[in-house]
């Protein structure tokens, strides 16, 4: 037997479609306690608001990370896309279609708390 490693390909290829299913439902869960921000003051006090205020700029800071996450992961595949076979590529395409539905999501978000 050599001692040569594996092909670990498929093995990368798992841990990135993991890696893309957990930042989509880390972006789905700041998204929805940012919309909730931006859709109304929903808490009363002012103490209490001038924390809620600084949590939302987190999320909000978050929100945005994981957008450039995802648009850069979008786009280094996008110039590697012609080199996958036809079920990889497939597979990845829908990846990106959820990806892209995710990442118009905090666009339409971020684009809202920028006009109040």
């Amino acid at each position: 037997m050599s001692d040569e490693p594996l092909d670990d390909q498929p093995e990368q290829s798992l841990q990135q479609f993991v890696h893309r299913a957990e930042r989509r439902e880390q972006m789905k869960s700041a998204l929805q306690f940012f919309e909730f921000m931006i859709d109304g003051d929903h808490f009363g006090t002012t103490q209490y608001h001038s924390r809620t205020l600084s949590l939302a700029s987190n999320i909000k800071t978050r929100v945005e990370n994981l957008a450039e996450e995802i648009r850069d992961e979008l786009a280094r595949d996008d110039a590697s896309l012609s080199e996958l076979s036809e079920v990889d590529r497939a597979a990845l395409e829908e990846e990106h279609e959820k990806d892209r539905r995710i990442l118009a999501r905090a666009e339409t978000a971020l684009h809202r708390d920028g006009d109040e």
